[in-house]
C-alpha cells in the first residue's frame, strides 16, 4: 500500500466532514521518515500545513519535562527520590499526606496525589487560562494543596504536577524552563523549532489555532506551569524526537531517554506510566507496546507515539482543538499491520 494513500485514507474523510482545519502527519518506519500535510494552514488559507509549520503541542511538553528530569538525574543534579521541598526556595511549604511527601518521580508519573489543576487558578481570560498564573500563586497552592491520595499510591493525571516539575528543574539549573530544555535536549537533537519562546521568523511559521467549530482563537501563554504544556514544535522536530527515542541520539542523552521508557506505575485499563510516557499494549501477537502522549490547547491538538518492537513512530499535529488521538491510533494500526 502506498504510504500517502494509507494515511490519506484516515485523514481526508474527517477533513471532508469539517472536524479539522489542518493536520500535519509524520511517520518514522525502519529508519525512514515521511511527512504529509492535509487541510489548510488557517480557515482563510488554501495551503496545507508543511513539515516546518509550527503548532502548539500542549501536553506532549510533559515528555520533554520528564526527559529533562532524567538528564539532570544522570548529571547528578537531582535524584528521582528527592522530595520536591529540596528544590524549592527556603520558606516555601509543601503539602503532604499521612506523613508521605511528594518526590520528583511522582510528578513525572502523575502519582503525586495533586489534582489536575490548582484550585487557585483564576480564569481571567478563558481563552488564555494560564497566562496570569504566577510563581507566587503556585507556591501558595503547594502549601495548602489537598492530595487525593498518598504520594506514589495511584495514578491521577495532573497538569499542575507537570508544571511544578518543570519549575523545579528550571530552578535547579538556574535557567528558564525553555532554556534548560534547549541546552540539554533540543540542541543535541537539533530540534531547532521546539521552543517555548519563538523567534520572529518562527512566529511567522506558527499556524493559527482554531476552536472545534473553526473559530480562530488566541495562543496559550504558560509562564509558570510551562513544563505542563508550553512548547511549540513542528512535525519535523517531533519525528526527530521519536527517532532519538528509538536509538538515534548521542550519549548521555540516549541513556536519559531510555530511562523515561521504563514503566513505573499502573495507570488503569492495562496502561502503565513511565517518566512522562504512557505505555499501552497494542494487542498484537508480538506483544508490542505503544509509548505515547497527546496534547491539546485552546486551538491545537497533538499526538506522538512510538512502538519499539516495530521501529515505528507517528506524529499527528492539528491546528484546531479537535483531538487527533483517533487519527493517530488508526494510522498506527494500519502501519503496524502492514
Amino acid at each position: 500500500m502506498d504510504l500517502r494513500k494509507c494515511i490519506a485514507g484516515v485523514v481526508e474523510p474527517v477533513l471532508v466532514r469539517g472536524k479539522y482545519v489542518g493536520i500535519g502527519v509524520g511517520v518514522l518506519q525502519d529508519g525512514r521518515k515521511a511527512t504529509f500535510g492535509f487541510g489548510r494552514k488557517s480557515a482563510g488559507s488554501k495551503a496545507p500545513p508543511d513539515d516546518d509549520s509550527l503548532f502548539e503541542i500542549g501536553s506532549i511538553t510533559k515528555v520533554f519535562t520528564a526527559t529533562l528530569l532524567a538528564c539532570l538525574k544522570n548529571e547528578g543534579l537531582v535524584s528521582y527520590e528527592d522530595p520536591i521541598r529540596k528544590h524549592l526556595p527556603d520558606g516555601v511549604k509543601v503539602a503532604s499526606r499521612n506523613g508521605k511527601v511528594i518526590r520528583l518521580h511522582h510528578l513525572a508519573t502523575h502519582t503525586s496525589g495533586l489534582p489536575r489543576l490548582p484550585d487557585n487558578l483564576v480564569l481571567r481570560d478563558e481563552e488564555n487560562p494560564y497566562a496570569d498564573y504566577r510563581v507566587e500563586d503556585l507556591e501558595k497552592f503547594m502549601a495548602k494543596a489537598k492530595l487525593g491520595h498518598d504520594p506514589g499510591e495511584a495514578y491521577e493525571y495532573s497538569n499542575v504536577g507537570g508544571g511544578l516539575l518543570g519549575h523545579l528543574l528550571a530552578l535547579r539549573t538556574g535557567l528558564s524552563f525553555g532554556q534548560a530544555l534547549a541546552s540539554r535536549i533540543c540542541a543535541p537533537l537539533e530540534l531547532n523549532d521546539t521552543r517555548v519562546d519563538l523567534t520572529d521568523p518562527q512566529k511567522g511559521r506558527l499556524l493559527a489555532g482554531h476552536s472545534p467549530d473553526g473559530r480562530k482563537v488566541p495562543y496559550w501563554d504558560i509562564p509558570t506551569l510551562a513544563g505542563a504544556g508550553a512548547l511549540r514544535s513542528s512535525v519535523n522536530d517531533q519525528l526527530r524526537f521519536l527517532e532519538a527515542n528509538l536509538g538515534n541520539a548521542p550519549e548521555p542523552l540516549f541513556s536519559a531517554l531510555s530511562e523515561t521508557h521504563q514503566a513505573r506505575a499502573q495507570a488503569g485499563g492495562g496502561m502503565k506510566i513511565g517518566l512522562g510516557w504512557h505505555i499501552s499494549p497494542m494487542g498484537t501477537p508480538d506483544k508490542s507496546v505503544l509509548h505515547w502522549h497527546n496534547g491539546g490547547t485552546g486551538g491545537f491538538s497533538s499526538f506522538a507515539g512510538f512502538i519499539k518492537e516495530r521501529r515505528l513512530g507517528v506524529v499527528v499535529l492539528g491546528n484546531s482543538a479537535e483531538q487527533v488521538d483517533g487519527l493517530a491510533h488508526s494510522i498506527l494500526i494500519r502501519l503496524a499491520g502492514r
